[in-house]
């Protein structure tokens, strides 16, 4: 893949014809994460859902043509609105930001992420947070060329049956 591609790649929200190149990004964004997760059979209807609610927005890459596989996406990120308790202030969460591997480096994970920013000023946000596996040094790097700064903080998770 070429840089122009990375920078003619049009960003613009999820739609319901996107499902099946989405649910394909979610599941190979699980799989480099490393992440014992199973993708359940619902969720692209469940994120439909969440979005209509305004629960969730998803912003997807779109490739100006389809790779030889098919898929037209080239990466998605997620964006989910929750509290500071501490500040009692309301602040972007980006749940997700994944760059299919062909088009990394060549701008679409900036030009995703940039897109999330803005929509949190467009709605008074005045904060982004996120994370990435300490492993993952490229991410880290990245985000650290955007200006992010670095709490290290340990994330932990219990499954509740």
């Amino acid at each position: 893949m070429n840089r122009q591609v990375g920078h003619s790649a049009l960003i613009r929200r999820a739609q319901p014809l996107d499902a099946a190149d989405l649910l394909a990004l979610i599941t190979e964004h699980i799989r480099y994460e490393r992440a014992d997760v199973t993708v359940e059979a619902d969720l692209v209807h469940r994120l439909d859902a969440w979005m209509d609610q305004g629960r969730i927005e998803i912003f997807v890459a779109a490739a100006p043509q389809p790779f030889p596989d098919g898929r037209g996406l080239l990466g998605y990120a997620a964006l989910t609105r929750d509290v500071a308790t501490w500040t009692g202030r309301e602040y972007g969460h980006l749940d997700c930001l994944f760059v299919r591997e062909p088009a990394r480096g060549h701008g679409v994970g900036r030009r995703l992420f940039n897109h999330v920013l803005e929509r949190c000023r467009e709605v008074g946000l005045s904060q982004i947070q996120w994370q990435t596996p300490a492993w993952n040094l490229r991410a880290v790097g990245f985000y650290e060329r955007l200006g992010a700064i670095h709490h290290p903080k340990q994330r932990f998770t219990i499954t509740i049956e």
